[in-house]
């Protein structure tokens, strides 16, 4: 009897466990500042990156952040209750906007507003680890933001674990979401300036280019995180097995983007018309296809370190026979990294944001400086505003060696 009710009591214990980490996941808050802020600063909510998070915001403030992150929603002045803002008055703000305002009023009619609020905040899992009497700051704002963003489509979360029971599912069905048509109608200004400069830039010093979005970075840990670029669908798939197998612990996202770079018909064949960007020669054309980025963030940089090994012994293809790898390994695949990694070499990462989107080239470090000025001077002539970016970043050595091979 006494071993039955330990059982009993285990099996409850249990539940309860994966009850609260449900609800902890839920509500999860980005503990990472500074993606944070770089997230909102890139979509042009906050004006500057280096902000103090810790700030406290007065109404004025708070709404400005708001009809930003939230285009199309404005601040209900029936839902201010006190002259300062404090968490809850804002959490009364975000479940209108997502469209939850009425299911508060269910509530018992002989409590107070702000009771009201709190508990229907809770329902929908809205509250972090954070009490409702706390001052309203940077942080905790935009946190809040971030999850009507989610709410409301405008945040794309990343897919999960690798070891989620759905991750295979969810990664199909973002693979097979990816569209051309929305990416070259919403940044056909980057498309424009991305072709003529592999017109104008020689030397083969500028191979192509990938345009993205930034609403679909996820908010890792850079230090952490491994960019990893491919096009095929078992590629892909059989990338999560290989981590599960291969015992990591890493978060996982799959990031859409259009890939482009010069056609030569002559020597290649025609190309699918559907992809052909633009027309720059007789026998060159500018194709764009779409493909994704995985991007993983591992526990810490000791697992990031192995990745390149798992990648050598079953991803990349060495010789014509690919047996014992997964599908369609690349002679010189590319994942990146800020980390200075054993057997990495550095090239320069840059990155022309315009709106949400961004175009971004990796460039060989002795020919960086031509092609960022004259990206800029290219991107000064197209009507639009632009702003170039750079930063160092280590890729595996092969890529460099297709960057090198690519040179005139």
């Amino acid at each position: 009897m006494f071993k039955k009710r330990n059982i009993y009591f285990l099996v409850l214990l249990l539940a309860l466990l994966l009850i609260s980490a449900a609800q902890i996941n839920a509500s999860a808050v980005v503990e990472n500042k500074a993606e944070l802020s770089n997230y909102f600063y890139r979509i042009g909510v906050l004006d500057n990156e280096k902000i103090e998070m810790d700030s406290k915001l007065g109404w004025n403030e708070f709404n400005h952040l708001f009809q930003k992150a939230l285009p199309g929603h404005e601040i209900d002045l029936d839902l201010i209750w006190e002259k300062e803002p404090d968490l809850i008055q804002a959490y009364a703000q975000i479940i209108k906007a997502i469209d939850q305002e009425e299911f508060v009023y269910t509530y018992n009619d002989q409590l107070s507003q702000k009771e009201r609020f709190s508990r229907a905040a809770e329902t929908i899992n809205l509250i972090p680890r954070e009490d409702y009497e706390q001052e309203l700051n940077y942080e905790n704002s935009l946190n809040l933001l971030l999850y009507a963003r989610t709410e409301l489509g405008y945040y794309k979360p990343y897919l999960g674990h690798v070891n989620d029971e759905d991750i295979y599912r969810e990664s199909r069905k973002k693979y097979e979401s990816i569209n051309i048509d929305y990416f070259r109608e919403e940044a056909s200004q980057l498309f424009s300036l991305g072709v003529k400069a592999l017109q104008e830039i020689s030397g083969g010093k500028f191979t192509g280019y990938n345009i993205k979005d930034h609403n679909e970075n996820p908010i890792f840990n850079q230090s952490h995180m491994i960019r990893y670029d491919h096009g095929n669908l078992g590629h892909l798939l059989q990338m999560i097995s290989l981590l599960r197998r291969e015992n990591f612990d890493a978060h996982w996202d799959i990031q859409s983007r259009i890939s482009s770079y010069v056609h030569h018909s002559d020597e290649w064949g025609e190309p699918d018309p559907n992809s052909v960007i633009e027309e720059i020669a007789e026998n060159r054309v500018v194709v764009g296809s779409a493909s994704y980025d995985i991007l993983i963030e591992f526990a810490d940089i000791n697992e990031l370190s192995k990745f390149k090994t798992m990648i050598d012994n079953f991803a990349r293809r060495k010789v014509e026979d690919t047996t014992g790898l997964i599908r369609a390994p690349y002679y010189a695949p590319v994942y990146a990294s800020i980390n200075d990694l054993s057997g990495y070499e550095k090239v320069i990462g840059m990155k022309v944001y315009s709106d949400n989107f961004y175009l971004q080239s990796y460039i060989l470090k002795e020919h960086a400086d031509e092609v960022i000025e004259e990206v800029k001077t290219i991107s000064s002539q197209i009507d639009g505003d632009f702003d170039v970016e750079y930063d160092e970043y280590y890729v595996n050595p092969e890529f460099v060696d297709y960057l090198e091979n690519n040179l005139e």
